[in-house]
Parts: C-alpha cells; sequence; structure tokens
C-alpha cells in the first residue's frame, strides 16, 4: 500500500489530514513542502517531509494548496508531482453525492454535502468546497477553486484558474472565462471575460483584473 502525504503546511492542509485520519480513518504518513520552505517552525500533527526527499518513493500525494494567486501556486505544485513518480489522489467526503457518470480528473477535493448531477464533467485539481450544487451537463475545467455553498445551474462552463466566492450563483448556460473571479454572494448571468473581477453588487464588473488579487 502507498504512503500517503499532504502537500502544504496550511490550515486547509490541516483540514484534509483531519478528514484523511479520522473521518475516513486511513493512516497519512506525513505532510510534505517544498524544502526551500521549510522553516523549522511549523505546527503540524504529523511529521513534515521535504518533497525532494520523498518524490521518487512513489507515494500517494493529497496537494493540500488552496487558491492563493488565482489558484495558480496549485497548478505549479501539481506539475512538481508529475513529474516526480508520486501519484496525485483525490479526495472525496463520504457525504458528498456524485452522479455515476460524472468525469472527474485526478487531484480534485470535494467536501462535505456537495452536489453534482449527472452529465458533469470536472477536470483535474478543482478544490469544490461543502454543499456546492453542481447541475447537469456542466463542464468545469481545471485548477478551479468553487466556494461553499455555491449553486452552479446547468450546461454552464466554467474554464480553468476560477474562483466562486462563498454563496455565488451561475445561471444556466453561461460560460465562466479563465481565471475570473467572482465574489461571494455574486449572482452572475451573462458569460465573462478572462480575469475579469464580479461582485455582489449587481454582479458589477470591476476596473481591475483577478491577477491584481494576490491573497486569491
Amino acid at each position: 500500500m502507498r504512503r500517503l502525504y499532504i502537500f502544504g503546511v496550511s490550515s486547509f492542509a490541516k483540514l484534509l489530514y483531519y478528514y484523511e485520519t479520522v473521518e475516513l480513518n486511513r493512516e497519512v504518513a506525513g505532510f510534505c513542502l517544498d524544502k526551500e520552505f521549510i522553516t523549522g517552525e511549523e505546527k503540524l500533527p504529523a511529521p513534515l517531509f521535504a518533497f525532494e526527499d520523498i518524490k521518487d518513493t512513489g507515494s500517494d500525494i493529497l496537494i493540500g494548496i488552496g487558491y492563493n494567486e488565482m489558484n495558480s501556486i496549485r497548478k505549479k505544485i501539481y506539475d512538481k508531482v508529475k513529474l516526480s513518480s508520486c501519484n496525485i489522489v483525490s479526495f472525496i467526503h463520504p457525504t458528498a453525492y456524485i452522479a455515476k457518470n460524472v468525469v472527474l480528473g485526478e487531484g480534485c477535493i470535494v467536501l462535505e454535502n456537495v452536489t453534482i448531477q449527472p452529465f458533469v464533467k470536472i477536470g483535474v485539481c478543482n478544490i469544490v468546497w461543502s454543499a456546492v450544487s453542481v447541475a447537469h451537463h456542466t463542464t468545469i475545467g481545471d485548477f478551479n477553486f468553487i466556494g461553499t455553498m455555491s449553486s452552479i445551474s446547468g450546461d454552464c462552463k466554467i474554464t480553468n484558474y476560477c474562483f466562486l466566492g462563498t454563496n455565488s450563483t451561475l445561471k444556466n448556460g453561461i460560460c465562466i472565462a479563465q481565471s475570473t473571479l467572482i465574489g461571494a454572494g455574486t449572482y452572475v448571468n451573462k458569460n465573462t471575460q478572462e480575469e475579469e473581477v464580479y461582485t455582489i453588487s449587481d454582479a458589477n464588473l470591476k476596473d481591475r483584473k483577478s491577477s491584481t488579487y494576490k491573497k486569491i
């Protein structure tokens, strides 16, 4: 049986450790991080390893990296792990409903009480937070973050590197272009353009690009 490591040391990585060890009763060998970022001051519930020391072990890696810099950091980690002998794994919470014909890429994280209806296709390394609803015939690309209680109507398309804040809603049949940032509680009823930013106030388009939001 392959050893399982969680890549990252943030609160999100610790949350995944809890789910794996407490709710699924799985053994986690520890956390891992690039050697240059290890400070020795990390407070973790399991040992921390340099990724360079485990990359040739054929272990399983669960990427516990969030949405910083519009999910681009997670993409860099994904690419790094793909070049190693390790295997990128997903985490699906046992309370999530995923229809049998859903296509789900590797490295995805799907949390509590998510509903993903039939004919949905989801790419690699997406994070779908708790209580999200993804309706039928929707396509989601790669490296997206979908915040808790968001609702994605049927026949939507979400491309790559998008951020959907808590309780955001998409009208059916629209396309969310690459690197779109949708703020919490926002309803979007039209196609977006790359790097556009929408907020709750009548889904107003903001006069700045999503790439300028360094903490998202």
